[in-house]
């Protein structure tokens, strides 16, 4: 009697679904993001883009350079003393936290680098104050592109670089999917901590986390639309104004 041979199990691995990530602002919430991180990559996503705002560039920028784990052990831990220590109280300059400390600190945690030696694509998204546009750092320093995104407008000082004097990416671009626009992969998921705790999604792909939106297809904006659609948008764009002109000494 002939028997058949046992046949192989497939055993290849699945195909890790390549994402963008974009991660917004939103000050200590914004650490939040490190949990997000941790769970795609656990569910075997594959982060080739990275986007983000404030907290989000500086989260995503630490993931970037592969020191997440590092950078987590370090700050998740900090006393408020430590914290207080951190913090270089200024009185002028357009805000009472200078910033090198805590900039400093990260860069002897977690090093520096330049963004296009990074393994994913990382974009910072911080805004020109002068010329009130958004600047997306693509390249150069990560650090110097995470110091000017994170500069909250009256709390850290604003940071000049290359001729610019440049404040929280937040201000006009708080979740900036534009940047990830350029890079092809099968999804983008952006996350937004300051979002309604209700999950959206848009495409037909379901949320799975609050604040989460992932999205299969993405708007062709460019993160400065000047529709007047509603009320609602004009106030907040009049209330943006007023604050570029309060921090401009106008």
């Amino acid at each position: 009697m002939n028997e058949q041979a046992p046949v192989a199990a497939d055993v290849r691995p699945i195909a890790k679904m390549p994402i963008s990530l974009v991660l917004g602002s939103g000050g200590a919430r914004g650490y939040a993001h490190i949990g997000v991180i941790e769970e795609l990559v656990a569910q075997g996503y594959d982060i080739r883009s990275i986007a983000g705002s404030s907290m989000g560039a500086l989260v995503g920028g630490v993931y970037a350079a592969g020191k997440l784990d590092r950078y987590r052990d370090w700050v998740l831990p900090l006393a408020r003393m430590d914290v207080l220590r951190l913090l270089d109280i200024t009185f002028r300059g357009g805000g009472f936290i200078k910033g090198n400390r805590i900039i400093n600190a990260l860069r002897e945690h977690v090093g520096d680098v330049a963004i296009e030696d990074l393994p994913v694509s990382y974009t910072a998204v911080a805004v020109d104050l002068d010329a009130q546009r958004e600047v997306w750092f693509s390249s150069g320093s990560l650090f110097e592109a995470i110091r000017a995104s994170i500069a909250i407008p009256t709390v850290f000082r604003p940071h000049r670089y290359q001729g610019r004097l440049l404040v929280d990416g937040g201000l006009l671009n708080p979740l900036p999917v534009s940047p990830t626009l350029r890079d092809l992969t099968d999804a983008t998921i952006a996350v937004d901590v300051n979002g309604p705790e209700e999950p959206t999604a848009s495409s037909g792909v379901a949320s799975t986390w609050p604040g989460l939106e992932a999205h299969g297809e993405l708007p062709a904006d460019n993160g400065n639309d000047e529709s007047e659609a509603d009320g609602d948008g004009e106030r907040s764009k009049g209330a943006v104004r007023r604050m570029f002109a309060s921090m401009l000494g106008k």
